[in-house]
């Protein structure tokens, strides 16, 4: 039975082949543009959104409050409409 010329044919070669895949997948996992990467990225864009948000239902809050306030004071004649 013939073996392809491509196929390891000693532990050694074994050994080497597996290695380099091995980093292969560790420079997917943790390189430059790894998986890790994208994630802690992905993860700080989330949390700027987030954070933009909480400003903006904020805001709102404060502009509903100082309505709330203003139409108080009119209904309880304070303030001549």
């Amino acid at each position: 039975m013939a073996v392809p010329s491509d196929e390891p044919q000693t532990d050694r070669e074994w050994l080497t082949r597996i290695d380099s895949k091995l980093n292969n997948l560790t420079e997917k996992i943790d390189g430059k543009e790894g998986i890790c990467i994208l994630l802690r990225k992905h993860d700080a864009r989330i949390s700027t959104l987030e954070n933009w948000r909480w400003y903006i239902i904020g805001g709102i809050s404060v502009l509903t409050l100082i309505g709330v306030i203003w139409g108080r004071l009119i209904d309880i004649n304070v303030i001549q409409p």
